[in-house]
């Protein structure tokens, strides 16, 4: 911890250890002025208690008389604070190391860090207060003779209250899990949402969260073409529409950035700080989609010989191969062919080629069966069924397809 020099050369009975920390720490030059206004004496954000401050720690070290609350170091423009308050501060000296994202108390404490990274006293009083209660061992001991001096220039008990609404708004407001989902527009695989929901450790969504969803695979958002978008998430799912650009699967990812605490192990005392750099999370989910699609027909009819006079009747089905879905609205036309002619010539089956197109086929049904005496057309927008019917009263032959 930092303490008063100048309070120490006026109180004989300090110990003669605390005398030469107290001369390594003005000697160390490690310590980051803070700015105009800041009322800790060190000249950092934050208070100083009254004269009456006393506290010994199991170790036998005894810090008595006016004493700083609030940040110690200025590292990297950022603020730096004590979690050893029974060790003295001497300088920064040592190996940071990031603390696992699985401690859930230090990435809130570096997500408050953060977002609080100013001069304010009081925010900065605060923040000692919660990082000494919540990471420091000898916290309790050290936090109780503040609140049995008290502060001469500030209201313990406004940093304390202070430290609790920061705790709350922590727990209610850092993201605490991603989740990406899709779905499906109506009766088809071409369209669809990618939905992305940013929660807080209650499961509850979390409004104002900065996030970026990523398409990988035949797939664009709708709103800008691209396989990219960002955003901030709404107070519950957000729904980003997407369209296929060809057939396959896509992945999508969503990720936020999140903060990253980070402990300084020293020879002298360790700190704590929030990381510049924080890490990315995210979650993805895959699904297929189609722009394009086979549809199928089918035809049945009750007789392959027609007499003279009988109207021409054929039972038609359309529908899609297996796995494939009909996009709404979607249309798609069928032409029917009636051809006539004797048993010999008219009656055999004559199958569709490799690679085959419709225009070919039918040049080589004609060259077998001729031209055909009748057409039929129909069209539709969904898997449906129907009827082709024809009055031929001069002709008999059978209708092919």
């Amino acid at each position: 911890m930092r303490f008063k020099p100048l309070e120490l050369l006026r109180r004989a009975a300090r110990p003669v250890a605390a005398l030469a920390t107290a001369a390594a720490a003005l000697a160390g030059g490690m310590v980051a002025a803070g700015t105009a206004g800041a009322v800790q004496t060190s000249g950092l954000p934050g208070y100083t208690s009254n004269f009456a401050f006393n506290v010994t720690f199991p170790n036998s070290w005894n810090y008595h008389g006016e004493f700083d609350f609030g940040p110690i170091a200025r590292v990297d423009n950022r603020w730096a604070y004590c979690v050893e308050a029974d060790t003295p501060f001497k300088q920064v000296e040592g190996t940071w190391s990031n603390i696992p994202s699985s401690n859930v108390t230090a990435t809130r404490l570096a997500w408050l860090a953060d977002k609080y990274n100013d001069n304010n006293d009081l925010h900065q009083a605060a923040l000692s207060y919660l990082i000494h209660e919540k990471m420091d061992p000898n916290g309790a001991a050290f936090l109780n003779a503040f609140a049995a001096a008290g502060l001469k220039n500030g209201d313990w008990n406004q940093v304390r209250n202070t430290a609790a609404s920061m705790w709350s708004d922590a727990t209610k407001n850092m993201p605490a899990s991603v989740k990406a989902a899709y779905e499906y527009d109506a009766n088809t695989k071409r369209s669809g949402t990618v939905n992305v929901s940013i929660r807080n450790a209650a499961n509850t969504y979390l409004k104002g969260i900065a996030y970026t969803a990523t398409l990988t695979g035949p797939a664009v958002f709708a709103s800008n073409g691209k396989k990219t978008m960002s955003g901030k998430t709404a107070a519950n799912a957000t729904h980003l529409k997407w369209t296929a650009t060809g057939n396959g699967k896509v992945t999508t990812k969503v990720s936020y950035k999140a903060p990253v605490a980070r402990r300084l192990s020293s020879p002298n005392q360790d700190l704590f700080q929030f990381n510049k750099d924080p890490a990315t999370r995210s979650a993805s989910v895959s699904f297929n989609v189609e722009k394009s699609f086979q549809p199928t027909i089918t035809t049945r009819i009750s007789a392959t010989t027609l007499p003279r006079g009988t109207p021409v009747k054929d039972n038609i089905t359309l529908g899609v191969n297996k796995g494939d879905t009909w996009p709404a609205n979607t249309k798609v036309r069928a032409d029917g062919y009636y051809y006539v002619g004797n048993k010999t010539t008219i009656l055999n089956t004559i199958p569709l080629n490799k690679d085959e197109t419709p225009d070919q086929y039918l040049t080589r049904v004609k060259t077998t069966a001729g031209s055909p005496k009748a057409t039929a057309t129909i069209t539709a927008t969904k898997r449906t069924y129907g009827t082709w019917c024809r009055e031929l009263p001069m002709m008999q032959g059978t209708l092919m397809c």
